[in-house]
């Protein structure tokens, strides 16, 4: 059982924007905790403007990662993290640019071990920076976001340092085209010493869709278009090209 409860705040005052929220969870048998984000920006010019943020996190063990033959650990703690970021962004229209570092520390980080069982694993920290920008070129949208991350000490398991995305978009009438470019780095399967190294990836997928009218719509995807092999987990292949074609009716 899990219960939880939140509340939030958000406003402007001349030039200066704020949002704060408060949460708190109780999760059976793995504790509870209260939780926040105070955020705060400041309008530099129409266009530009400043941002700084810090919040708490609390994650709670799922029920496999307690309880899953050989693998779980009813012992695990929950995960309680403290997130800093700072940043500036540009906005104008369907232009859109920001640039983002940040810090966070985590205590309990939910691991696993060399056999593969959950464990917590402590102390980490992580530090990086994020840019995310997006605009319209010849009715063309487009947007991207890259990040780059440096855990200290150790890499964290199955967390690429560098990852990024591209989608590119166009709407023709009753027509949707769209498609996609996502990279992530390669990243060890666990932050145990030994751990299998998983290699970087690049995928590529295809979306059309057909508006038949404002309740009916034809759709046809193509994922991983140029048949790349990877994983994200050690021993577990994800799925080659797949095809799919459907129809949307919303009532």
């Amino acid at each position: 059982d899990k219960y939880s409860a939140y509340a939030g705040v958000l406003g402007k005052i001349g030039a200066h924007n704020l949002q704060a929220n408060i949460r708190y969870d109780h999760v059976d048998d793995s504790g509870a905790d209260t939780t926040g984000y105070l955020g705060y920006g400041y309008d530099l010019t129409s266009q530009w403007k400043l941002l700084a943020s810090v919040s708490t996190s609390f994650l709670a063990p799922t029920l496999y990662q307690q309880y899953a033959p050989y693998y779980g650990n009813k012992s695990l703690k929950s995960e309680r993290s403290t997130n800093y970021e700072a940043g500036i962004q540009y906005a104008q229209g369907k232009d859109l640019v920001r640039l983002t570092a940040f810090e966070w520390h985590t205590r309990d980080l939910i691991g696993s071990d060399s056999n593969y069982m959950y464990i917590n694993t402590g102390r980490a920290k992580n530090t990086g920076a994020e840019l995310t920008a997006q605009t319209e070129i010849f009715g063309v949208d487009i947007s991207s976001n890259l990040t780059w991350q440096n855990p200290n000490d150790v890499q964290l398991g199955r967390r690429a340092k560098f990852f990024g995305s591209l989608n590119i978009s166009k709407t023709i009438g009753q027509w949707y085209f769209g498609g996609d470019v996502q990279y992530t780095g390669h990243r060890p399967d666990g932050s145990y010493e030994g751990a299998h190294n998983l290699g970087s990836y690049t995928l590529v997928n295809l979306n059309a869709r057909y508006n038949i009218n404002k309740n009916i719509s034809l759709y046809a995807r193509i994922e991983n278009l140029f048949d790349k092999e990877y994983e994200t987990v050690y021993g577990y292949n994800q799925p080659d090209r797949g095809a799919y074609v459907g129809v949307n009716v919303k009532m």
